[in-house]
């Protein structure tokens, strides 16, 4: 945010203190993120509908952000940040499937078979 006065200060947050800029003008640049696509298959190649996939970034047992795969078994994560995350898959039929991934604007999208 940039002041009448010619300051300018960036935020790394979703906090702004609004309060010390009313009146101000403000340009904000708005991060578009990546997306984290794939789809997941069962050990006997049909697609694992209706699974739970789910990430995190922190390398902790729980999930920052969960979806779920539609009917072909195809799922998105959008807007995310680039870097290292751990992607869970869970599916009725098949043993959990996790792997450490690294995400970047040139990601292709994922294929995952399940055993």
């Amino acid at each position: 945010i940039t002041k009448k006065d010619g300051t300018t200060r960036y935020f790394e947050t979703n906090a702004i203190p609004l309060k010390d800029y009313l009146g101000q003008t403000a340009v904000l640049k708005l991060r578009k993120g990546v997306s984290l696509l794939g789809t997941v298959y069962r050990h006997d190649g049909t697609p694992a509908t209706n699974a739970t996939v789910a990430f995190n970034r922190h390398g902790g047992n729980y999930a920052e952000k969960t979806v779920k795969s539609d009917d072909t078994g195809k799922f998105e994560f959008k807007g995310l940040a680039e870097g290292e995350y751990v992607l869970m898959i869970n599916a009725g039929g098949c043993a959990p499937w996790w792997k450490r991934i690294q995400l970047t604007a040139a990601s292709e999208p994922l294929s995952i078979t399940l055993e």
